[in-house]
């Protein structure tokens, strides 16, 4: 394992991105939420993409300069096409306009296509709540990786869902979570780390449950959380992500790698007084953290409250990348010239 200071490894992952040709903004933007991740304890959402983005610009699909465009607009409503920029550049596009016209309208619904993977959902519900409002989003695509209920073929995007609200006591209580069982990124994660499963998520080739995370590289699937429940939520979001907003979807013939999106942005007081969404928000994040505990459980954290914590700690500890995530970054830093230090 290789430690290193979250400023050192996120000059570092900018520098690559420049030397690829990325404008300095960009850059600055996708390095950053890609070290938020390492920091919230989401190496499947950090560094280890980076891999990914350069060969992407490598192959043309991503295109390090592009600037997403809004190609239909209305006093509630936008489409945005993505250009094939950066996925975190385009989100964050989709996320601004959503926010500007919930403010003005109340209510505002977003889609965008032509994106790149956008990383972690919670960087960009984050951004509504804390511009005081409400915000629901949901990707398809990158994929397919999970196999629909009764399936051992993949047909799904791991095809994430999120939710911000903000709170009279200034927390921001985030969800966000795949409708599969286990993501891409995890499974990368635990193959370089050496970790076996021990829940049935992945199926071999041949249809067998393993806990072999190696077994879904080589043709295997992940399934779906809650089983015919789960890929039904995960087919929600292939059409509202995909087909609504023309990402289409990740197993159809003729497919580009990436992201499709679906954003709602609301104000808190759309249908009742701001100060009584307030109490029963408040109401509800008591019920929840404060409900008797199982035996062995010390706390209940309310979503989102594990990953604040671990910013706290490797903000202050360093950032522990794994041998393979190092070695890959270096070796990308020796192909782009840059000094990795």
């Amino acid at each position: 394992m290789k430690n290193i200071a979250p400023e050192i490894l996120e000059q570092n992952v900018v520098a690559i991105f420049n030397a690829m040709g990325a404008t300095p903004e960009h850059s600055a933007l996708v390095a950053g939420l890609l070290v938020k991740s390492e920091l919230s304890g989401y190496g499947s959402h950090g560094v280890g993409r980076v891999r990914q983005y350069v060969n992407g610009i490598k192959s043309g699909i991503l295109d390090p300069v592009a600037v997403p465009e809004v190609v239909m607009d209305r006093p509630s409503v936008a489409r945005v096409d993505g250009k094939r920029a950066f996925g975190q550049v385009v989100a964050r596009k989709a996320m601004e306009t959503a926010i500007a016209k919930a403010r003005e309208s109340g209510l505002a619904m977003v889609g965008a296509f032509n994106s790149n993977h956008v990383g972690r959902l919670t960087d960009y519900v984050k951004l509504a709540a804390e511009n005081d409002l409400v915000a629901l989003m949901m990707c398809n695509g990158g994929g397919p990786n999970v196999a629909a209920h009764g399936a051992r073929s993949k047909v799904l995007g791991t095809n994430p869902i999120a939710f911000a609200v903000p709170s009279r006591e200034g927390r921001t209580m985030v969800m966000d979570f795949a409708t599969s069982a286990v993501t891409e990124g995890n499974l990368r994660v635990f193959s370089n780390r050496g970790v076996r499963l021990d829940e049935k998520v992945v199926m071999d080739q041949d249809g067998h449950f393993t806990d072999d995370p190696n077994a879904f590289f080589a043709g295997g699937a992940t399934v779906p959380i809650g089983r015919h429940k789960g890929s039904a939520l995960s087919g929600i979001v292939e059409i509202m992500a995909g087909i609504f907003t023309g990402a289409r979807c990740s197993s159809f013939d003729g497919y580009v790698d990436g992201n499709g999106i679906m954003i709602k942005v609301m104000q808190p007081d759309l249908f009742r007084p701001r100060s009584e969404f307030d109490d029963d928000i408040e109401l509800f994040y008591q019920k929840v953290t404060g409900a008797d505990r199982m035996n062995g459980v010390d706390r209940i954290y309310f979503p989102g409250e594990p990953e604040l914590e671990n910013v706290a700690t490797y903000r202050q500890e360093g950032v522990q990348l794994d041998d393979a995530t190092w070695e890959a970054l270096t070796g990308i830093a020796r192909e782009c010239q840059v000094d990795f230090g």
